[in-house]
């Protein structure tokens, strides 16, 4: 059977992401927790919970929509979490999953 795919490109990278970190598609943690592209901020800030340790959080403007790039420590595992909003009437959501 045929297939027909699209090689897509890369997203454009965001500032403060240091070179070396792998780009995944779900963060799994200790505890069975999970946190998956298109949760919500307070939806994973809940979700993590008091142990995780959030190191720093950047916020920019996008003109039209808004992205938060938090850092985030939890037993070792560190990873980086981005959310964006294509309006700033929405909440922020998250776009991308980042762990070294």
């Amino acid at each position: 059977m045929p297939v027909i795919a699209e090689e897509t490109p890369d997203p454009a990278p965001i500032a403060g992401i240091p070179s070396g970190v792998a780009r995944i598609p779900l963060l799994w943690l200790t505890g069975n927790r999970e946190i998956h592209l298109g949760d919500r901020l307070g939806d994973v800030v809940g979700r993590l919970g008091p142990g995780v340790q959030l190191m720093s959080e950047s916020r920019e403007d996008l003109g039209k929509g808004l992205r938060a790039t938090r850092f985030y420590t939890d037993i070792g595992v560190q990873f980086i979490l981005v959310f964006d909003a294509a309006d700033r009437d929405q909440d922020l959501r998250l776009s991308r999953i980042f762990i070294r």
